[in-house]
């Protein structure tokens, strides 16, 4: 099965009969023949009912149906569908109440076939999408049937091509194939196995009374060899090679070849075709520069990673509304299912009570209360679908919610839960940073998984400074410690942008900013930061703020941060400003190496150790690092090397640290835990309270190739 996790698949049958099975006013009939019986007519019959209005706001061709009289279905208030299956229109019609799907490899391919007859672009996608997400080899014959039976031609090229790449993978087991798709697939002459590992293959399938067995005998006995395919990533470079294992034999440039060059390309034809040779082969050590022609002329002129591949055809990536990317329509479009299905025929009430301070007696406070008291009609069969806790609240007669039909929150405002239950009819999300993270508050206390990962993945999506003051005073106020922690650093590292305007904080986290030491500006650009917010009376941060401003330009010198992707290298830099004055190994850092690694002790390997300039290897043991008179805000660690060596999974190691303040106590800041760790990748970590002066990393198995251990994070200094 595949789709959104299974907390979210709870209770799926009471969601159908309380949302699509009783108050609908529009019947979708599934009517699936079959000749096996004479009554069979009745027995694959299905009814669904469902709101004509959900049906319309997200497909295009049910809009027109049911909105007009000229049709027979609007007339009759019911629809027969006779070419998808009943299971199939089931997941169809859920997705609208849901806007999520899930199923095996036959049924989405199926819906996403029915998706696309109606138009409804983001069932479609998304059932593409998850199909495209399983299809591993071994399910490549199942993606390729299916894709063939519903006319998914996109899909059906990609099944055929990964079937063709990794053949004795998807061709293990028997395909459960139609015998003109198994010919096609054994006689295209792609298949990327010999001919002898084709009949073995054919063989180990044994012997089956079905339609493959003429083919797979017919296969077996044919005594001519066929061609073999051979998947590349470089067909010219395969080209050569194949002409230099030939001996080299003839012209590899117009024969195996052939170059044409255009117009704008006169500096590539030498007399010698040194160049022309290097495009025909594609030869990496013989850089070729193009010139602008056609292509530029056309503005196609993309930037991509350097060996990176460029899709020739690609799919475009649409998530399933839970956890994928937002399937949400237009705002009108939320705006009008919303009013057909979150608000009408509802027989559960969520109220929200929002208290406030600002009244200031007993009249006004009446109307502040009343002000602040909002209510919402949804169904509690869709709260229990959704969420474990509710589901518990009202399955049972013993709590007062279920006695009463209702619940108050109190600890949530208004538009939050809104948005919450919003989604919970719609699948889709959107907000303000700080509304999202109340939003992923509420779905953790209510156990509605899929939401709160959603939520917290498009706040992450949208994080840039300009926001970090916004979510850092949400993330504090709901308790997100972690999100905290990086909306609070990305202040710290860039507080030209963060605090470019006044932020929305209270007076002890602004407090809490200006007061670390560790924010990445000078002290005069502070100054005129502070000064460019102006005055504004009243407000609780204007006492903390003027205290800051000096009313004389003499000021004492305070500490501050500066952010580095490599503390050892920056220290060494510092050093080298300094005039390199006195000793760096020893005072600047203290580098102290553990058992058996004597290839390091020497004087030149512990100052390359001590300000990381070289690359070294590590075998099991470890190597320690002090700052004596330097501070550090942790952030994370990376091992780069510039030569694409990654760090295998067999190699295991961890990474300890430990404040000044408490020189006695390591704590586990990172550890590999068995994982291939690809170079130069962010390794963030679990950091220790307070400022670190030690670290040590230490190889338990196999050993870190030749490599850079990098540092990242705020250096405290003095100005």
């Amino acid at each position: 099965m595949f789709g959104p996790p299974a907390a979210a698949k709870r209770k799926r049958d009471d969601v159908l009969t309380a949302c699509f099975g009783i108050d609908g006013n529009f019947t979708v009939i599934v009517e699936e023949r079959s000749g096996e019986a004479s009554d069979d007519a009745c027995a694959k019959r299905r009814e669904f009912n469902v709101w004509s209005s959900l049906l319309a706001q997200w497909s295009p061709v049910f809009e027109k149906m049911v909105g007009s009289e000229n049709y027979a279905e609007s007339q009759k208030a019911e629809v027969i569908i006779r070419d998808f299956s009943a299971d199939a229109v089931e997941l169809f019609l859920r997705f609208f109440y849901s806007g999520s799907v899930a199923g095996a490899i036959p049924v989405l391919a199926e819906v996403a076939a029915m998706a696309d007859k109606y138009q409804v672009e983001a069932l479609h996608s998304s059932c593409l999408h998850l199909v495209r997400q399983a299809m591993k080899p071994e399910a490549a014959c199942e993606v390729l049937a299916s894709a063939d039976r519903f006319h998914l031609e996109d899909l059906r090229a990609e099944a055929l091509d990964l079937i063709f790449t990794k053949s004795a993978e998807a061709l293990k087991e028997r395909p459960v194939l139609r015998p003109e798709l198994l010919g096609e697939i054994l006689d295209s002459g792609w298949l990327c196995m010999s001919e002898d590992d084709v009949k073995k293959t054919l063989q180990n399938w044994g012997k089956e009374n079905d339609s493959l067995q003429p083919i797979i005998e017919a296969r077996i006995q044919r005594a001519t060899v066929r061609t073999s395919g051979e998947h590349t990533k470089d067909v010219l470079g395969t080209l050569w090679q194949r002409y230099v294992a030939a001996g080299k034999r003839g012209a590899f440039l117009g024969y195996w070849v052939v170059v044409m060059l255009g117009p704008q390309q006169a500096e590539m034809c030498r007399e010698d075709a040194g160049s022309v040779t290097a495009m025909a082969r594609n030869d990496a050590a013989t850089p070729v520069t193009f010139q602008p022609g056609d292509a530029a002329k056309r503005n196609l002129s993309p930037v991509v990673q350097a060996g990176g591949p460029l899709m020739a055809k690609g799919p475009q990536d649409v998530g399933d509304g839970q956890g994928g990317k937002n399937l949400s329509r237009p705002p009108s479009t939320l705006c009008s299912r919303r009013r057909a299905c979150f608000g009408k025929g509802g027989n559960f009430t969520v109220i929200v009570e929002e208290s406030s301070s600002d009244a200031s007696d007993d009249a006004d406070m009446k109307v502040e209360a009343e002000a602040k008291r909002t209510e919402f009609q949804v169904w509690s069969s869709m709260l229990s679908h959704h969420s474990p806790v509710f589901e518990k609240m009202i399955g049972s007669d013993n709590y007062a919610e279920s006695q009463q039909a209702e619940v108050v929150i109190q600890d949530f405002s208004a538009g939050s839960v809104e948005i919450f239950l919003r989604y919970l009819y719609t699948g889709s999300v959107r907000g303000s940073a700080s509304a999202l993270l109340e939003v992923a508050a509420m779905a953790d206390k209510y156990q509605v998984e899929v939401l709160h990962a959603l939520c917290m993945r498009l706040v992450r999506e949208a994080f840039q400074p300009v926001i970090a003051c916004e979510v850092f005073a949400a993330a504090d106020r709901l308790c997100m410690e972690d999100l905290r922690s990086e909306a609070r650093d990305l202040i710290l590292t860039q507080p030209e942008k963060a605090l470019q305007k006044r932020p929305p904080l209270l007076p002890e986290l602004l407090e809490e900013i200006l007061e670390s030491g560790l924010l990445c500006m000078s002290e005069d650009a502070l100054m005129k930061t502070l000064q460019s917010w102006g005055e504004k009376e009243g407000d609780c941060l204007e006492p903390i703020i003027k205290a800051r401003i000096p009313s004389t330009p003499l000021r004492v010198v305070s500490l501050r941060g500066e952010h580095t992707t490599n503390l050892l290298q920056t220290l060494w830099d510092r050093y080298c400003d300094a005039g390199e004055k006195g000793a760096f190994v020893g005072y600047w850092v203290n580098v102290l190496l553990g058992p058996g690694q004597s290839q390091i002790c020497t004087q030149d390997g512990l100052l390359s150790m001590a300000r990381m300039d070289t690359l070294f290897t590590l075998g099991q043991g470890w190597v320690q690092w002090y700052l004596p008179y330097c501070s550090f805000h942790l952030q994370g660690f990376s091992f780069p090397n510039y030569y694409g060596n990654d760090i295998s999974a067999s190699t295991s190691f961890r990474i300890h640290v430990k404040s000044g303040e408490d020189g006695a106590t390591w704590h586990l800041a990172y550890e590999s835990e068995k994982k291939e760790i690809q170079e130069g990748t962010f390794l963030p970590c679990k950091r220790p309270e307070g400022l670190v002066q030690y670290f040590k990393l230490e190889v338990l198995e196999g050993e870190l190739p030749k490599t850079y251990f990098h540092i990242q994070g705020i250096l405290q200094t003095s100005v």
